[in-house]
């Protein structure tokens, strides 16, 4: 095995979509559900006032629940699983996404986000506008129900900085830094790719 260290730098905002409400005890799934209900009440009742107030917590739960946030560090990063599938699709590109899944680790479990702004919590982040995406939405994606939806989202410039083993038996160095490089340019990370996410890779 063989190892390299690269630094991937973002050349547009990345959107974060951690799926961690699928759970249905997850407590922001929990709050999710208990936020539906009080809206379509409110509706029956047309309390415009109570709608605007239960909106704002929506959204407040939405953008909380798609970060990946280490509280205790006070850190975004991303789990190893959303990068290497990342330098798949950039490997697939070129007919070689199974040699990835063979040869390839990211010896990292959770890649640390750098270079953005740093607050103190992450409600802080919360009240920096930076850090939003809001829009209009199909859930599920094409066939779904347009909804609106706040994500939450790195401003262009974020890093990250991990190192990737590999099994140059299976395949070369100079083709892993191609698969990452298509990745940024084609793909992208992170959610509604490839408008956002995309990065500039050096090793």
């Amino acid at each position: 095995m063989k190892t390299i260290k690269t630094k991937w730098t973002g050349i547009r905002p990345l959107v974060m979509s951690n799926p961690q409400t699928i759970q249905l005890s997850n407590p922001y799934a929990v709050t999710s559900r208990r936020l539906g209900s009080e809206i379509k009440a409110a509706r029956k009742k047309q309390d415009e006032d109570k709608l605007i107030r239960l909106e704002k917590e929506m959204a407040e739960n939405d953008w909380e629940s798609s970060a990946y946030y280490d509280e205790k560090a006070n850190q975004f990063f991303l789990p190893d699983t959303v990068v290497i599938a990342c330098i798949k699709a950039g490997a697939t590109l070129a007919k070689r996404g199974r040699d990835i899944d063979r040869a390839v680790i990211v010896n990292e479990q959770t890649v640390p986000i750098t270079d953005i702004t740093k607050h103190k919590s992450l409600a802080a982040y919360w009240a920096d506008p930076a850090f939003h995406l809001s829009t209009a939405c199909k859930i599920p994606p094409k066939t779904g129900v347009l909804v609106w939806k706040t994500r939450s989202m790195m401003p262009t410039g974020w890093s990250l900085e991990f190192t990737v083993d590999f099994e140059e038996r299976l395949i070369e160095q100079k083709t892993l830094i191609e698969a990452m490089n298509e990745a940024g340019v084609m793909s992208g990370i992170g959610g509604w790719r490839p408008k956002f996410g995309r990065f500039k890779v050096e090793t």
